[in-house]
């Protein structure tokens, strides 16, 4: 992962069994089931497909796995967090490198004893990984910022490569449900993430000056419909930041002024700044 060639990608996989190869013949009567869904197969649809499943090997046989000599709950732990921290990019893995674990199979490995003994099962995700950061940096390190907000701006990314724009209605009403848009994640109180980003492309291996760790800020991240590789990042005051976590869960407009100034001590803000945020697709109706 010192390696900032952009062509360069690394990818891990399940080895599973697949027809027609010699695996496959040698082992044909050991594979084993047990319904975990990765990247090769599809989850459940009906309530007997695991049944369905199981019970008909030559079919489904990409849904069966090789037993191994390790422990198959290992190989699931590590192809599934490999994407999490593959996510974050090169130069913020590198850098996690120089706090946590000192290699990446020393990463892998504390958080694998980590998620055994405390959190198994928690899902093997981003948000697994900034809980075991928060663990073991604590919750203001700026390492654990920068985690959470590439966690967040990944996912912006995921969804925009999987999922065409929907057209949004453009009436807006006080009466309407609103809740946070799909292309937009607000991280609260966070170091300047953009910056210290910037800084690790240019000075990698380097421990991050005092300057960009100490102020912190709220922003917003978005992408734009039909952009599947910019995020946009805005600074936002801690009222907006305030209105924009109102809206994480659906809500109407008119039960949000009436109760945020007494959740926030922020007087509600006009309906023309609520109005230009579902313009913007910051809010969308439910």
């Amino acid at each position: 992962f010192g390696r900032r060639s952009s062509p360069l990608s690394g990818q891990l996989h399940w080895l599973k069994p697949e027809p027609g190869t010699e695996l496959l013949q040698q082992y044909r009567d050991r594979i084993a089931y047990d319904g975990h869904i990765s990247d090769f197969n599809f989850p459940s649809l009906e309530p007997d497909d695991g049944f369905v499943t199981e019970s008909s090997p030559g079919v489904f046989v990409n849904h069966h796995y090789f037993p191994s000599v390790l422990p198959r709950e290992r190989h699931i732990f590590v192809t599934e967090i490999y994407q999490a921290l593959y996510a974050l990019g090169h130069p913020l893995l590198e850098y996690l490198l120089l706090y946590v674990g000192g290699s990446f199979s020393g990463l892998i490995n504390a958080m694998f004893e980590w998620w055994r003994g405390e959190n198994r099962d928690a899902s093997i995700d981003g948000p697994l990984l900034e809980t075991y950061l928060r663990r073991v940096l604590g919750p203001r390190h700026h390492l654990t910022a920068l985690v959470c907000y590439m966690i967040q701006a990944s996912e912006l990314r995921r969804i925009a490569s999987q999922y065409r724009p929907v057209a949004q209605e453009s009436d807006f009403s006080a009466g309407h449900a609103y809740r946070l848009g799909d292309g937009s994640r607000l991280v609260r109180d966070i170091p300047d993430c953009p910056r210290m980003l910037d800084h690790l492309v240019d000075h990698p291996r380097q421990r991050m000056p005092l300057r960009l760790r100490r102020k912190r800020r709220n922003f917003l991240l978005q992408m734009a419909p039909g952009d599947r590789d910019n995020v946009r990042n805005f600074v936002v005051t801690d009222a907006v930041a305030s209105v924009l976590e109102s809206f994480r869960s659906p809500q109407k407009v008119s039960d949000f002024c009436r109760a945020f100034p007494g959740s926030t001590g922020y007087p509600a803000p006009s309906v023309e700044f609520l109005e230009s945020l579902v313009s913007r697709r910051v809010l969308q109706p439910v």
